[in-house]
């Protein structure tokens, strides 16, 4: 029994992060929507942002629906209008309709935020497997990915010079491919709040049908947002999430006009972006051979503090040397390559078993993602024409280290005190 659905967990967690979303398109995405598309770069950066808010404002809704609707029709749903919204780019090049399928794309990533990694964290204890085999298959499969896109980062970029659609149709090959996977080998073994209360929907008219269904998402947004909030440690790890996601993403913005500052090009580019993900697979995977107490400390957030410190030196003190601000990039895949299934293992452990509300309180944290870490690349621009790229890196790194090491410190004194307070209460209760 555990052994048929450990096989079935790694099948589809394996698949998901080999055959990722736009992982032959990303290498060159600008240059479609630039070139064949032929938007101006001011309507491509309207559109990417017509996307992300759009991608704010349905994430809580969608996370709802999830646990509503049940999170495998939901995660395959959001796969297929993903899959819908991909097609659409070959054949749609009027502005103002890619500002649907802005919306379209949008709604397919939220609907599938949250939900895999949900249905695995419920099965696995379902099944009485201990709770850091989360951790242990998300590594591993995150290694897959990462080498994944090594792999497709150079071959989309050489069939993108053949033909800019030929990424774009591997990938919704790949989408289609996940979703019949998906299909067949995603077993949910938790209830639906739908079928929970089927009972009552069978003899009600339609439109109090969508009522009942708009209080009961509305009960779980709530329930989702309330648990958020209440945890401590599940707040922390939101916040360190965000904070650790715009510092890493915003980072990658300035590895290739930085390369550029060193004379290097496109072509060479691509291959240490190869090299970049073979470095954040390798670590992922070790990081799942970690020991227990580390993973459930904050080892790897000091970690974090110390890779980020180190890479703002690396490339403040780079004295004309390539290879010093190479391996300042370096250090930032190394600490996004254990980071990630990190996050993912500590909220989903913080949520409590058979939560109606899982996916809704994912979705809380892929928000908080959104909005900090918007916030953190738009601040990264207005630095860098101040004070140029290398300095910019530099600052993005060394805030990034200082707001990690400031929660560490702040959740562990308000930790401390509350386990005084409930000793005291016990020793009170004593006497």
């Amino acid at each position: 029994m555990k052994e048929q659905v450990l096989r079935r967990i790694n099948i589809v967690m394996y698949s998901e992060a080999i055959f990722s979303l736009e992982i032959f398109f990303a290498p060159i995405m600008i240059a479609f929507y630039l070139n064949y598309i032929g938007l101006s770069f001011q309507e491509m950066s309207l559109f990417f942002s017509a996307s992300l808010i759009t991608g704010w404002i349905l994430e809580i809704p969608s996370g709802a629906f999830s646990d509503w609707f049940g999170r495998k029709k939901a995660f395959l749903l959001g796969k297929f209008i993903y899959l819908i919204g991909m097609l659409s780019l070959l054949v749609i090049k009027d502005f103002e309709l890619l500002l649907v399928i802005a919306f379209i794309l949008s709604l397919g990533s939220s609907m599938g935020s949250g939900n895999l990694s949900a249905i695995i964290y419920e099965n696995l204890d379902t099944i009485g497997i201990e709770k850091d085999a989360f951790f242990r298959i998300s590594s591993k499969a995150g290694s897959f990915g990462f080498l994944s896109s090594a792999i497709a980062s150079i071959l989309g970029g050489y069939l993108g010079t053949i033909d800019l659609r030929i990424p774009l149709i591997l990938d919704c090959i790949f989408i289609f491919s996940t979703i019949l996977i998906g299909w067949i080998f995603i077993e949910e073994r938790s209830k639906s709040y739908l079928l929970k209360n089927n009972q009552g929907y069978s003899q009600e008219l339609v439109l109090i049908k969508f009522k009942k269904a708009f209080v009961d998402m509305f009960n779980l947004t709530k329930d989702g947002f309330l648990l958020s909030i209440k945890n401590k440690k599940i707040l922390f790890i939101f916040l360190v999430s965000s904070i650790s996601f715009g510092i890493l993403r915003t980072g990658f913005n300035f590895y290739q006009p930085i390369f550029e500052e060193f004379s290097i090009n496109l072509e060479i580019f691509g291959v240490i972006l190869a090299i970049f993900n073979v470095i954040a697979a390798t670590t992922s995977y070790f990081a799942g051979k970690i020991p227990k107490n580390f993973i459930e400390g904050h080892g790897f957030i000091i970690l974090s503090v110390i890779f980020l410190t180190i890479s703002g030196f690396l490339v403040y003190f780079n004295f004309g040397f390539t290879i010093l601000v190479g391996l300042a990039f370096a250090i930032h895949q190394i600490v996004r390559g254990f980071i990630t299934p990190y996050i993912s293992y500590s909220i989903n452990k913080e949520i409590p078993v058979g939560s109606k509300s899982r996916t809704t309180i994912l979705s809380f944290d892929f928000l908080m993602r959104a909005a900090i870490g918007t916030f953190i690349m738009t601040l990264s621009g207005i630095i860098t024409t101040i004070t140029g790229l290398s300095v910019g890196f530099v600052i993005v790194s060394f805030c990034g280290a200082l707001i990690l090491l400031f929660l560490c410190v702040v959740f562990q004194s308000v930790s401390k005190k509350k386990r005084m307070h409930e000793s005291l209460a016990t020793k009170n209760g004593n006497f």
